[in-house]
């Protein structure tokens, strides 16, 4: 898979923006992530906004890395990357019993890291 120039004005503002994110995390939470197609090893770091939402969101930051790891990457918007993978919950959330849920981290790929940059969680196969 080759890379794509979308212009020295776009690509600035991206990284900055990102390194922004990043840089005023309060715990970085640093994995590397073994990249099949390109073969290259990438730190997996959390931005401060995943940081925030992912226990919100009833998942956890374990969770999310080893969807990076090992869940099926799918498309996402903004030329950005997105994995899921299913974990059994067999409890309830917010007065309600589900038996799995997804975890969908949005991941922004830098040319030395991967960022997540917000994490989804889809809780299914409930009960009233």
């Amino acid at each position: 898979m080759g890379q794509t120039s979308f212009g020295k004005s776009y690509s600035r503002t991206l990284r900055w923006q990102l390194d922004r994110k990043v840089a005023g995390a309060s715990k970085v939470a640093v994995q590397y992530h073994f990249r099949k197609d390109t073969g290259a090893r990438k730190p997996i770091v959390f931005s401060q906004d995943a940081l925030e939402t992912v226990r919100d969101r009833g998942a956890t930051c374990e969770e999310v890395q080893q969807t990076i790891r090992q869940g099926e990457e799918v498309p996402a918007k903004r030329r950005r990357m997105a994995f899921r993978k299913n974990f059994p919950h067999q409890a309830r959330w917010k007065g309600r019993y589900y038996e799995s849920k997804q975890v969908v981290p949005i991941v922004a790929e830098q040319a030395d890291r991967l960022v997540i940059v917000t994490v989804y969680t889809f809780l299914f196969g409930g009960e009233g």
